[in-house]
């Protein structure tokens, strides 16, 4: 979430969302999703899934906080609980 190890540009760049040759948003950087939500607030994250189970990663970089969560059942949505747990830790 800081520069040190990598250069703060880089890690800006990694965050950005990037666009298609088209020029259409993705909300999508290098590995990162662009979260915008209807508080204001802005979270980069990622969903995934394996056989069996799903989580959900997500970074809040103005209080430095990060969320992980995972559940042993596929399929499974979270159906915003991953926004409503982050918003407990950063309010």
């Amino acid at each position: 979430m800081q520069s040190g190890y990598l250069k703060e540009s880089t890690l800006n760049e990694w965050m950005k969302g990037q666009t298609t040759n088209a020029g259409k948003a993705t909300n999508y950087g290098i590995g990162w999703r662009t979260f915008e939500r209807p508080n204001g607030q802005t979270y980069y994250g990622h969903s995934g899934g394996s056989v069996g189970g799903i989580t959900y990663f997500l970074i809040h970089k103005p209080s430095q906080t990060v969320l992980a969560i995972t559940g042993n059942m596929d399929p499974l949505n979270y159906d915003g609980l991953q926004f409503d747990l982050m918003e407990l830790f950063i309010n």
